[in-house]
C-alpha cells in the first residue's frame, strides 16, 4: 500500500496529512501506531485522513498515536487549511469547524467545548 502524504509541523506538534478523497483507505489501528513511531515509521503527533464529506466541504478523521480518534485539534486543522486552501467547512469527529485561508494567516473557528461532567 503506497499513499502520498505531507509531514506538517503546528505549534510544537507535527502530523502526518494523507488525502484520502479519491482513494478510500481504512488505516487500523495498529498501522496507524505503526507510522506513529518516529524509529520506524514516519513518526507524528497525530494522523490526519481527509475524506469525503458527508455535510461539509470536506472531513478530516484525526488519529492520536496509539490509533485512536481525536474529535477535534485547530491546529491541526490549519495544517489541512494549507492543503486544501479558500473557505471551508470540516466535518470532524467533534463538530463543523470553519476555516479561511487568507494570504496573512488561517482562521479556524471552532465550536463551543462540551465538558462531560
Amino acid at each position: 500500500m503506497m499513499h502520498r502524504f505531507e509531514k506538517m509541523h503546528h505549534l510544537g506538534n507535527d502530523s502526518a496529512v494523507f488525502d484520502l478523497r479519491e482513494t478510500q483507505t481504512d488505516f487500523d489501528p495498529v498501522l496507524v501506531v505503526r507510522f506513529a513511531d518516529r524509529r520506524t515509521g514516519i513518526g507524528f503527533d497525530q494522523m490526519l485522513l481527509i475524506g469525503p464529506p458527508d455535510v461539509a466541504s470536506i472531513r478530516v478523521e484525526i488519529r492520536n498515536t496509539d490509533g485512536s480518534p481525536a474529535e477535534i485539534c485547530g491546529n491541526a486543522l490549519r495544517c489541512v487549511s494549507l492543503l486544501t486552501g479558500g473557505e471551508l467547512q470540516l466535518e470532524t469527529g467533534g463538530d463543523i469547524v470553519r476555516v479561511v485561508t487568507r494570504d496573512n494567516g488561517i482562521e479556524v473557528t471552532l465550536p463551543e467545548p462540551r465538558i462531560a461532567p
